[in-house]
């Protein structure tokens, strides 16, 4: 092995530290403080070289548990209909997270009015959901429920809506307001 460079800079020698083997290699037309080196070896393809990142390391991570940021998904395809004496609902079921998993609990919640259900959700008659069972997200969940007392006389329409709430108390937005048309029948006819 020998050094295949060595330049002198400004009158001062530069100590050789790359060294290769000279067997192929022919001395060129030699200047002042250059020496050119013609080397008998085959060019090569050209090739690409990847470097990988290697480690990382995430910082300021919060301690465990993390706090859940999404909430389960608007649901928007509530349908009802009346069935005998009872209501029977039907709905896309949400998840958890958005579309994920499966809520824990459902509000469902009553009124003869659509105004007042759709901005007064939480002061509508709320029905009793005990008995409902939330559906993995995606899946079709339905529920039936004999209505309450609505406060208004003999409605003929009732307007339903639905939130959805997950395990860490994440709220849906209020679902589409469905429509159910009771029917209220007419006392005896008397004669006139």
């Amino acid at each position: 092995m020998q050094c295949y460079s060595a330049f002198k800079r400004e009158g001062n020698p530069v100590i050789c530290s790359t060294w290769m083997n000279l067997e192929n290699i022919t001395v060129g037309k030699t200047e002042e403080n250059t020496l050119t080196l013609e080397i008998d070896e085959p060019i090569l393809e050209s090739f690409i070289r990847t470097a990988f990142g290697g480690v990382f390391v995430i910082s300021q991570v919060p301690p465990l548990p993390f706090t859940e940021l999404y909430p389960p998904n608007q649901i928007r395809d509530l349908d009802a209909t009346f069935h005998g004496n009872k209501i029977h609902l039907t709905w896309t079921a949400p998840g958890d997270d958005f579309d994920v998993g499966k809520v824990q609990w459902y509000t469902i919640r009553v009124s003869g009015s659509i105004p007042d259900l759709r901005d007064n959700f939480e002061d509508a008659l709320q029905v009793n959901t005990t008995d409902l069972l939330p559906n993995e997200a995606n899946s079709k969940q339905t529920f039936m429920f004999k209505p309450g007392t609505i406060s208004e006389e003999n409605p003929t329409h009732l307007f339903i809506a639905i939130q959805g709430i997950d395990k860490s108390n994440l709220t849906s937005k209020v679902s589409n307001i469905a429509q159910v048309v009771l029917f209220v029948p007419l006392g005896d006819p008397s004669p006139p």
